[in-house]
Order: C-alpha cells, then structure tokens, then sequence
C-alpha cells in the first residue's frame, strides 16, 4: 500500500512539473499577453458577485481546487502597493465621504473588493472616512454597528480594477470586534488594524498587513501573496493554496498553518522551545528552528511542556519557522 501511495505521489509530482513547462511554453509564445489585450479591450471578461464570496465556496475551494475559481483570469501586480497607488492617482485630488462621525460606535468592518489598489491608513480626524475615483463605485453603508463596503455592481471587467485606487481612513486608536476582509485581486496596504478577530481571504493579488494586533487572525489564501509584519496575535489560523504567506512578529498561544502547493515563512519572537508542536507532511517540507521534516506522510509530535501550541501540515509545498 505504501508503495503504492509512492507511486501516486510520484507521478502527480511529474504532472505537476510537465503542467509548469506547458505554461512556461505558452507564456514565452506570448498566450498572457493575448488575453490580457482581450481583457483591457473588454472582449474577454470574467464574471463575478460578491455574493458568491460565502463561507461554503471558500471552504469548498480550500479543500479541492486551491480556489482556482476565485483567481481565474487575474493577473499578479509587479509592483508593491505603494507603488501602484503612486501611479493610478494622487490622494489629495480625491474628495473624501465621512462614513461614520462616531467612530466608536462601529464594531465591525466588513471589506469585499474584487479588486483595484487599495490603502487602509490613519485617519487625521476622529471620524471613518473614504476616499476613491469614482469611475468604478463602491457601496457604503452603515448598519447598526457594521460598516459595509463592497462592489456596488455585480459585474466587472477584470481590467477595471487595475484603474481604480481606493483610501479608507481609520482613526489611529481604532478598535473592532470583529474584521472580515475579502480581496479578489489587486493590491491592498493596511497599515495599521487592532481587532478582537480578523479574518482575510484572498484570492489572487497582495495584501500587507502591518501594525496588526488581535486575539485571533484567520487568513485563507488561494494564489495570492499576503505578507503580515509587525504582527501581534494570540492565536492564528491560516490556510495556502498555491499562494505564500510572510509572517513577522508574535504568537501569543497557537499557530495553526495548512499548506498544499504554496508557501509559508514564519519570523517568529521567542525561541524553538516555546511552542508545543504538531508536524504533518505529505510530500513537502516543514522546517521549525533547527529542525527540518520531509518524507511521505511523515507525523511528527513534539512535546516542550510549553503549553503554547504550533500545528503545521504540508503537501507538496514548505512551511519555515524561524525565531529571533
């Protein structure tokens, strides 16, 4: 049986390798360039509602497709956030729409953009505001304690949102309760989010998280790169599909990570020595400290009699844990 499990794993790891030299070889003929001109000319689109963002198509997706669906047809930015949103427009020529005078009456913000480059930054006031081109709309809306934004149509052209540039202000000392954030592509800066949950899905593109500080962050990421710097958490949860995921700061109690084809590298405060540890890995490579695991179906327990707990489980992608 193991022989056989060899096998299998052998030949997807030769299928996998022959998929990368095909697209490689379409690349180089220049295949992308011809659908990205379909895409910017509008005769190629693809169609997508927010709707369609619930809880049950990313847990679907997670475990069997690595959310292809979600990144179909969008393209990675070559530049950082800073960057693009240089280059699609100047911040003080945009007019900013106050979405709450009291901003200590929203307890929970909730984000779902498609795409687009988007900044989350103090605000110089105390007040919620938004700042953004008006070429593609957004809707706003204040429910109770919730602060919605989210697409105000339901469809786009993929190329739309490579044009638009977004700025949400928050007031520096700003506390949630609860954070959900849904980017489908495009860039997306927060520079600074104190919450008592966080949750991040992403599909393709990049998200920076600096300054983030809460009891528990959850993040599920499908071909995009998400990077979290300067981070203070208690407990994180985070699931890599074919994307990688960059940690830098603390875990207060526990770190779960799932990785099938991505990446996840984790700079971590404190030592190897103080974290309990749960390693699993299929046919990639997990490496914590001094430590490196590797192998088929290897299952690895290690017990420090920290009472903090680290469970980390590969496929055919690698996880690193490092600590300073």
């Amino acid at each position: 049986m193991k022989k056989f499990i060899k096998g299998c794993l052998i030949a997807a790891l030769v299928f996998v390798i022959l998929g990368i030299c095909i697209l490689a070889g379409a690349v180089a003929a220049g295949g992308m360039e011809q659908v990205a001109e379909l895409v910017r000319d509008g005769s190629l689109s693809i169609h997508y509602s927010p709707n369609d963002w619930d809880d049950d198509f990313w847990e679907e997706t997670a475990e069997d497709d690595i959310w292809e669906e979600a990144v179909e047809g969008m393209e990675e930015p070559e530049v950082d956030s800073t960057e693009l949103l240089q280059q699609l427009g100047q911040e003080e020529k945009l007019s900013r729409t106050v979405l709450a005078q009291e901003p200590e009456r929203i307890r929970k913000l909730e984000l779902s953009l498609l795409g687009g480059a988007v900044c989350i930054k103090p605000s110089q006031d105390n007040t919620i505001s938004i700042a953004y081109d008006d070429q593609y709309a957004l809707r706003c809306k204040k429910d109770g304690e919730t602060l919605r934004i989210e697409e105000a149509t339901e469809r786009h052209h993929i190329g739309s949102y490579n044009k638009r540039v977004i700025y949400l202000y928050i007031p520096q000392n700003q506390y949630f309760e609860q954070v959900e954030c849904k980017l489908g592509g495009g860039v997306m800066e927060i520079q600074k989010l104190t919450a008592q949950s966080a949750e991040f899905k992403l599909g393709a593109g990049m998200l920076t998280v600096k300054n983030l500080g809460c009891v528990k962050a959850e993040a599920k990421i499908g071909a995009g790169s998400m990077y979290l710097e300067n981070a203070e958490v208690e407990e994180g949860e985070f699931k890599i599909g074919a994307g990688e995921l960059e940690y830098q700061g603390s875990i207060g109690k526990k770190l779960e990570t799932v990785c099938d084809l991505g990446s996840a590298v984790f700079e971590l405060d404190g030592q190897e020595t103080d974290f309990d540890y749960e390693i699993g890995v299929a046919a990639g490579e997990i490496s914590v400290g001094s430590h490196s695991y590797s192998g088929l179906n290897e299952k690895t327990k290690v017990d420090n009699k920290a009472g903090r707990r680290m469970e980390l489980e590969c496929s055919m992608g690698s996880i690193e844990v490092s600590f300073e």
